[in-house]
């Protein structure tokens, strides 16, 4: 087994290892931001794969205190391929002087609240290796807007009238709306500004506003 620095060439081979290797989260759906994606502020993520001979066999990410993405092929599992790309994400993480490190959850590029409760697999894992669970277990809020009725613009447009009665504003965000980013970066910080700046570059925005007497 080899672990080395893994290129965004390799997105395609990282993909189908993340397919295969991911049961409880869809890892492969966004395998390219999760492995090479910007994090907020002024961290840099770091990828890894391990190889079994030329066969991709494992990847990995960190990035700050988090590591973002581990997994292995199931076929190649028990033979130290985690457990490499495990110490590769813990030394990077050292280099840069981190000292805690968490799963999954970075601000603004997260794959899911934690690692799923159900996955007793790799929770055992971990605690193997010194890591140890914190908090209580999370909620990841998914939510059928497929035939909801509570979904539907007739509610979008009833709602948006019923507060402007109150002298509520509610649109949805333009791209080039700056002074939205600069009220939450005063009200929030964190890593809400990042997310932000990222929405805003969909297409449909993916933000919506509120407003009274043109403050946000």
């Amino acid at each position: 087994m080899r672990v080395d620095p893994l290129d965004h060439s390799m997105l395609a081979d990282a993909t189908a290892v993340l397919a295969g290797a991911c049961a409880f989260d869809r890892a492969h759906v966004v395998a390219d931001e999760k492995l090479f994606g910007p994090g907020p502020g002024e961290t840099t993520p770091q990828a890894f794969g391990c190889w079994d001979g030329d066969l991709l066999v494992g990847v990995a990410a960190i990035c700050a205190n988090r590591v973002r993405v581990l997994g292995v092929i199931p076929s190649a599992r028990g033979r130290g391929a985690g457990s490499a790309l495990l110490a590769a994400c813990e030394a990077t993480a050292k280099s840069a002087g981190q000292t805690v490190l968490r799963s999954l959850d970075q601000p603004g590029n997260y794959l899911a609240p934690g690692i799923d409760e159900r996955n007793t697999e790799t929770i055992e894992w971990l605690q193997r290796r010194g890591w140890t669970i914190s908090g209580e277990p999370r909620a990841n809020v998914l939510i059928d807007v497929r035939g909801n009725p509570k979904v539907s613009a007739d509610r979008v447009t009833a709602l948006t009238a019923a507060v402007a009665q109150h002298g509520y504003e509610v649109r949805r965000a333009r791209a080039d709306e700056t002074a939205l980013l600069a009220a939450v970066t005063t009200e929030f910080g964190g890593a809400w500004p990042f997310e932000l700046a990222r929405s805003l570059e969909h297409s449909p925005v993916g933000v919506h506003v509120a407003l009274k007497d043109g403050a946000y």
